[in-house]
């Protein structure tokens, strides 16, 4: 019998979202904690981080509106992934999608799952972590990943 694989399609969502927002927040609070010093070579630097800093999560919040991820999980640990800009998933078909298998033991919660798989782009292999929030699938798609993740 064929190992049957399971696909999930997954979008940006709002915790995904909140979580860069959260991460945000704490990286610009953290300027507040620098020393005051009347140094004008100082201000500029820590002026010119804080702003390069905004700027860096104003971008990754924008793109998020255009992520996407499509994968396909066997209950073997193996699949296939192709992340990236909607744009160019649109035209993504079962031949460019890149294999993977599982690898490390999954961390799954009731508001995120991450794992890392082992991709193998042009015989180079990486690993890559995945991270899906539970708001990303709905309820029934999201508890039978948990299960083919906790499974492996």
């Amino acid at each position: 019998m064929a190992d049957q694989r399971h696909s999930f399609r997954l979008t940006s969502s709002f915790d995904q979202r909140l979580a860069l927002v959260v991460l945000a927040s704490v990286c610009l609070c953290s300027f507040l904690a620098w020393p005051r010093l009347d140094n004008l070579i100082y201000l500029m630097i820590k002026y010119c981080a804080a702003g390069v800093t905004l700027v860096f999560f104003s971008y990754q919040f924008w793109q998020l509106s255009y992520w996407h991820c499509r994968f396909s999980l066997g209950r073997d640990g193996e699949g296939q992934i192709a992340w990236g800009v909607k744009r160019r998933l649109a035209s993504v078909d079962e031949t460019s999608m890149e294999k993977f298998t599982l690898v490390m033991n999954p961390i799954v919660t009731p508001l995120v799952v991450f794992f890392y798989v082992h991709t193998q782009d042009m015989s180079v292999g990486h690993r890559r972590l995945v991270i899906v929030w539970a708001d990303m699938l709905d309820d029934t798609s999201y508890r039978h990943l948990c299960r083919l993740l906790l499974a492996n």
